[in-house]
């Protein structure tokens, strides 16, 4: 469709839960960037142009058309609506689904594919997780000095504890069900954006039974 032909398109319904995508191997390299990853999350809560973006990140937009550029090519974002300003077509974003999860056929291929795929996976949840918690901590957002649960608090815990299949798959259960309070939290006005990195897994560290933590 022509950029005419998109002119006074009224923007999408608010994503819902519901609006999940797969991605390839291919776009979790792509969006573990970090700027890009924060950009597709911006796009989430709400259509904005490149100059809105940029004004919200305090960089240049000259600085983000190339990652705008790539997210829409490979899918994560979309135009929405576009109009004339001063002459020019400005073009409104907006994430092209709520959530965006990896394919698991990723990890049933040749031993590889399986890696390469794990390792993307590292890099865009833990280190982008930490690369955003050190800039929210530079940037005021949150407070070091203050502990849960006040709101700019930084919860952040790793433990050790033993579980039976059984008890396994309920924690899993509750943990989908905490995710599932923090994606669907209603919108109530005067809300600020925060950020929930999880990871529950069988692990091959091996520790005293003195040091397991018991629940």
């Amino acid at each position: 469709m022509s950029e005419d032909g998109m002119a006074g398109m009224e923007p999408p319904p608010t994503l819902t839960p519901d609006d999940v995508r797969l991605i390839t191997l291919e776009d979790l390299k792509l969006i573990s960037d970090p700027l890009r990853a924060h950009l597709v999350e911006a796009l989430v809560q709400r259509p904005a142009t490149v100059k809105a973006l940029a004004a919200q990140f305090g960089l240049p937009p000259t600085r983000l058309y190339y990652h705008v550029h790539l997210l829409e090519k490979h899918g994560f974002i979309r135009v929405v609506h576009t109009e004339i300003v001063s002459g020019i077509i400005e073009k409104h974003y907006r994430a092209a689904a709520r959530q965006f999860r990896v394919d698991r056929q990723l990890f049933t291929r040749s031993p590889g594919e399986a890696d390469t795929g794990l390792e993307a996976i590292l890099a865009f949840v833990l280190d982008a997780t930490r690369a955003d918690i050190q800039k929210s901590a530079q940037a005021g957002r949150l407070d070091l000095g203050q502990a849960a649960p006040h709101p700019k608090a930084l919860f952040i815990k790793r433990g050790f504890a033993r579980f039976t299949p059984a008890q396994a798959r309920r924690f899993y259960k509750r943990l989908q069900g905490l995710l599932k309070a923090f994606t669907e939290s209603p919108d109530e006005g005067g809300q600020e954006l925060y950020a929930l990195a999880l990871a529950f897994y069988p692990t091959d560290y091996h520790i005293e039974e003195a040091d397991v933590i018991h629940e």
